[in-house]
């Protein structure tokens, strides 16, 4: 089966809502990398609000939320569509997109936030940047391992790269079929 990177900054679309802003109250961190939200998130998921970017004037609420912070934010029925497929963990929360003058703009949005990591790199194949120390700073192209995908779900984060989400093309396929917008993904190659 084939999988695909998803373009977290969506389309080039200027009528698209997009956000390069943090989540009110809970911050970024845990969004951007995979690690549960559960205790932190109030009961009232509205209470937490994101603002859209001052720099990208777009009001039209497509389906997914192009954004700077690397959040897979979506409209609900799209993550709907997500949670039918195999998913080891995951969390979706509602929130309130604010539009420019910080005034209500949409509830319709969740953040999906896929908990932990899959490891399914073939790291001689694939292209990357490494600091003297040893780690990695960042993948110029990410080459999935053959064996390690065998037992792959259909959405997850790299091991080694827990900002980047990867989806198999039944849940890409399952997406296009609903017509939602403003999903953009870029297949990755299968080395041995």
């Amino acid at each position: 089966m084939k999988y695909f990177q998803i373009e977290v900054l969506g389309e080039e679309n200027d009528d698209y809502c997009f956000s390069n802003n943090s989540p009110s109250k809970i911050g970024d961190y845990k969004l951007m990398v995979g690690k549960s939200l559960k205790k932190e998130y109030p009961s009232d998921p509205f209470e937490i609000t994101l603002e859209l970017d001052e720099d990208a004037p777009g009001l039209v609420c497509a389906s997914f939320l192009g954004n700077t912070k690397s959040f897979l934010m979506m409209k609900q029925e799209a993550a709907d569509v997500i949670l039918k497929h195999n998913i080891k963990k995951i969390e979706v929360y509602s929130f309130t997109l604010l539009d420019h003058e910080k005034k209500i703009h949409s509830k319709e949005y969740v953040f999906v936030n896929p908990l932990g990591t899959f490891d399914c790199l073939n790291m001689e194949l694939s292209d990357y940047d490494r600091a003297t120390s040893g780690k990695i700073l960042g993948f110029n192209e990410f080459v999935l391992d053959k064996n390690k995908m065998k037992i792959a779900p259909d959405l997850f984060r790299p091991q080694e790269d827990d900002s980047a989400y990867f989806f198999s093309e039944k849940l890409v396929n399952a997406l296009a079929e609903e017509g939602f917008t403003n999903f953009e993904f870029e297949e990755l190659q299968t080395g041995r």
